[in-house]
């Protein structure tokens, strides 16, 4: 029987045991369950890039129809961006807690300012008060409302592509500072 002994230097063995428990927090803080940083700053770099690429008018889309496009300008809104009418669903867009972690879009319970009239200037009308993470839905893959009221809409996707480019762009280096600080937490 061959034997092979050890001897190791304590203060080596201290050393590389704190190293360890400082890569161990550094992961948690980064990766911990319910959303730890990472989720937390993708979450905020996400939904800045949507509000960039929204006021930046990044995408053409299927034009708005003539009885559409006239409202708007009648109401003083015709060079607005598509997504803007007054301004609730750029306002809305953010990053927030859900019981997963973190989110980057618009939060479920947020509701438009109300008080738009199609037929007649922009203040005027019933206030309808509608969810704008239901407007950001039929304007990211459109859809048939007349039924409903609410005519045609061509799909403006720019929440998937903006996540598209996310992806593309490394999610703006956000990983990699990730791991850099882990791996400085190892020296």
């Amino acid at each position: 029987m061959i034997g092979i002994g050890v001897k190791l230097n304590p203060q080596d063995v201290r050393k590389w045991l704190k190293a360890l428990n400082s890569v161990e927090y550094r992961a948690r803080w980064w990766l911990k369950a319910g959303g730890g940083e990472l989720n937390r700053r993708l979450s905020v770099a996400y939904s800045n890039k949507v509000v960039a690429n929204i006021l930046s008018n990044k995408w053409s889309f299927v034009p708005y129809k003539e009885r559409y496009a006239k409202w708007k300008k009648d109401a003083g809104l015709g060079s607005e961006p598509f997504w803007k009418l007054k301004g609730d669903l750029v306002q809305s867009i953010t990053n927030f807690r859900e019981s997963k972690g973190w989110t980057g879009g618009i939060p479920a319970n947020v509701v438009d300012s109300g008080g738009k009239s199609w037929f007649h200037k922009l203040n005027e009308g019933k206030i309808k008060r509608k969810r704008i993470a239901m407007i950001g839905t039929v304007l990211e893959f459109g859809g048939d409302y007349t039924s409903s009221g609410g005519g045609f809409h061509h799909k403006r996707p720019v929440l998937a592509n903006t996540l598209d480019e996310f992806e593309l762009q490394n999610y703006s280096g956000i990983p990699g500072l990730m791991m850099n600080d882990i791996e400085r937490a190892w020296s």
